[in-house]
């Protein structure tokens, strides 16, 4: 019996991927805060406008390991690598990084397993195209605070980066303990969902997306987690079910990935006619081959069903 090769159509989700860093470590979480990104594409994979990277919140928290000093900052006796921390840190937003730098290689002279300090030297290794080194730190920074939830996280993006055999799937595993260290966050919520589609387990990522959806703070968040359910439920063969998700987007959006998703998901769900505009639009906004070769698929497949009518017409009904 021959299957429908219609039916295995795939959308390939690009992967941008957020470093998130702490926000020093006096302070409350920081929703300026900056922070550093790595995205990683597939080579065939659909183009996006950086949807992922643009739909993380800024959401920077204080590692718990510095939490103690926060009352301590209050009474005039925080730690002297601590304050270098938050130094540091108001130097970055003032966008002083090599001063910063310097103030977090001091704080961890004082104390070497500054967590904030560790992670946040990271980011700076990773600016510097250096990930094994910015790896090694934040290895550091878990050793030195296992619930440091931005750190796991940061290291499954360091990981994905060096590649390797298994890197997706210890990339995988680092993202599902910073999830589980901070079940609340919506960065830490699509960046592992992200990951668990590159990773071919999209059944895995729906829960997670529609966590995103329904927690999100801005509608930038909710658009992007959006499509990337409707990829999931695609990638997973709920062409059906992804259809709405996808038209959502495409709807109240100018956005070529939106289309030819849309496109995607109809032409697997049986959609034929329906999938030929959706896909022409975003092969005609360029540089989207799988749309472009879908777009083809879609139009063969619609003249064998014009051929196949014209030889076997519907039969006519009854006019009693």
């Amino acid at each position: 019996m021959k299957t429908n090769p219609l039916h295995a159509l795939r959308m390939f989700l690009p992967v941008a991927l957020l470093l998130l860093m702490p926000a020093g470590c006096s302070k409350k979480p920081d929703t300026s805060a900056p922070k550093a990104e790595i995205k990683k594409t597939t080579a065939n994979a659909v183009p996006q406008e950086n949807r992922d990277a643009q739909a993380v919140p800024n959401d920077q928290q204080t590692p718990p390991d510095t939490a103690k000093d926060t009352d301590l900052a209050a009474s005039g006796t925080m730690s002297l690598d601590n304050q270098l921390c938050d130094e540091a840190q108001a130097l970055v937003k003032a966008g002083r990084r090599a001063e910063a730098r310097e103030k977090y290689e001091d704080a961890l002279l004082l104390n070497p397993k500054n967590a904030s300090a560790l992670s946040s030297l990271s980011s700076f290794k990773v600016n510097d195209g250096d990930f094994a080194g910015a790896k090694e730190y934040l290895l550091a920074a878990i050793s030195a605070d296992p619930k440091f939830g931005y750190a796991w996280n940061n290291l499954g993006v360091v990981t994905l980066q060096l590649g390797g055999k298994d890197a997706v799937s210890q990339a995988a595993d680092y993202m599902r303990q910073a999830v589980s260290l901070k079940p609340d966050d919506v960065a830490l919520q699509m960046n592992f969902a992200n990951i668990l589609v590159k990773a071919g387990r999209p059944e895995e990522a729906i829960p997670y997306f529609k966590t995103v959806i329904a927690n999100a703070s801005s509608d930038a968040t909710k658009a992007n987690a959006t499509l990337n359910l409707g990829t999931a439920l695609l990638n997973a063969g709920r062409a059906e079910e992804a259809i709405p998700y996808f038209k959502a987007v495409n709807d109240t959006s100018n956005n070529p990935t939106a289309a030819a998703s849309l496109g995607t998901a109809l032409l697997q769900a049986g959609h034929v006619e329906e999938a030929i505009p959706y896909l022409k639009a975003a092969s005609d906004a360029g540089n989207n081959p799988m749309a472009t070769s879908y777009l083809k698929m879609a139009e063969e497949a619609a003249m064998k069903n014009l051929i196949q009518q014209q030889i076997n017409p519907a039969p006519q009904k009854s006019s009693e």
